[in-house]
């Protein structure tokens, strides 16, 4: 749906290879080079939460929007308080992204 739509898409495997493509692409870019993170709490290796509060030291990553899948998996105070925009996902029939207040 993104690349349908003209966006550039980077898909990872794990919150490690999260960590280097963000770090690859700001070395590169040298400004904040995703608008957005689609991550779940459950990736492999090192999980989304902390890859994310990770990222937290980019100060151009603060002020990427991050949609966090699998909110069980996630503390949703600790991300809520260390990322600006944080969506979680709602359950069905839900409104499509509840707004995390920081």
């Amino acid at each position: 749906m993104l690349l349908e739509a003209g966006h550039q898409v980077t898909v990872v495997a794990d919150g490690f290879e999260l960590l280097n493509a963000w770090t690859f692409a700001w070395l590169a870019a040298q400004h904040q080079p995703f608008d957005l993170i689609v991550t779940e709490g459950t990736l492999p290796l090192l999980n989304g939460q902390e890859a994310i509060l990770e990222l937290q030291q980019f100060s151009d990553c603060r002020a990427t929007c991050v949609v966090a899948l699998g909110g069980a998996d996630w503390d949703s105070d600790v991300v809520a308080s260390q990322v600006r925009d944080v969506r979680w996902p709602g359950p069905a029939g839900a409104a499509p992204l509840e707004r995390a207040s920081a």
